[in-house]
């Protein structure tokens, strides 16, 4: 399944950070961009690769091309800090547009443990824009395209796993997905809430079309429950329309077990 990945409030919070490496990156490149037209022919994607390996020791999986595009496949770690990531993001599509300067567009597919996981798309001449310093970073990060390449099901079980979530299962039907997890003990209803809403993001993230979230809680030596929530008032928290008792007041919440 692919689907086109919407800006994040994670993304937003990363802005400093993207802005920082891009203006980083340009030092490295320089401030203007070599559009050599001798590069054109067989043998652009090795040189791509060779370069990138070379110059920047990036490792890249695959690189191929059009008339229209550059696509660099790359294994990405699951652990990178942000600084670095986009600074190897502006490095790979200024590389590429300089060995294919006739690219219309340079897109990045990122994989983890050897899965398709996202990809990054750039339009060539925001590229030179942006490394000749006639295009604002953040204006052209605000311009890359995302696409989500996990299915849903690999998409809510990774972000549970990284958000350290203890789920047991999770079943997709139609519109409906089920998540099964252990509540550690807390404190307050507002963990509890807290928990939920983050789980109902993973599962509206993976699946936009997503009806209906039940999300069925363990706790040991307590009554199971069963907590069915209404994706709309999730859309409506996110845009502030209502306030957290709102939002907790139209959850389903039932008992579907006892202690024996």
């Amino acid at each position: 399944m692919t689907k086109t990945l919407q800006r994040s409030r994670y993304w937003n919070k990363k802005m400093k950070q993207f802005v920082y490496a891009v203006s980083a990156a340009l030092v490295v490149l320089g401030t203007s961009i070599a559009c050599n037209l001798m590069k054109l022919g067989p043998g652009g994607e090795s040189k791509i690769q060779d370069k990138l390996l070379d110059e920047f020791g990036i490792i890249t999986d695959t690189v191929t091309y059009t008339d229209k595009q550059v696509i660099i496949s790359y294994p990405q770690p699951w652990i990178q800090d942000e600084g670095s990531l986009f600074a190897n993001w502006l490095f790979m599509m200024d590389t590429a547009i300089e060995e294919m300067p006739f690219a219309n567009e340079v897109i990045l597919e990122l994989n983890y443990i050897g899965e398709p996981h996202l990809s990054v798309k750039a339009d060539a001449e925001q590229i030179r824009d942006v490394v000749s310093g006639d295009l604002d970073p953040e204006a052209f990060f605000n311009n890359l395209t995302y696409v989500e390449l996990r299915s849903a099901d690999q998409i809510i079980h990774q972000d549970l796993a990284y958000r350290g979530i203890d789920f047991e299962s999770v079943e997709i039907s139609g519109n409906e997905i089920s998540i099964e997890y252990f509540q550690p003990h807390f404190s307050h209803q507002e963990e509890l809430l807290t928990n939920w809403v983050e789980m109902a993001d993973v599962a509206l993230y993976a699946k936009s079309d997503t009806e209906k979230i039940i999300i069925h809680m363990v706790i040991i030596g307590q009554p199971e429950v069963e907590v069915e929530i209404p994706t709309d008032q999730i859309a409506a928290y996110r845009e502030g329309t209502i306030t957290p008792p709102e939002l907790l007041s139209s959850f389903q919440i039932t008992q579907v077990d006892k202690v024996e």
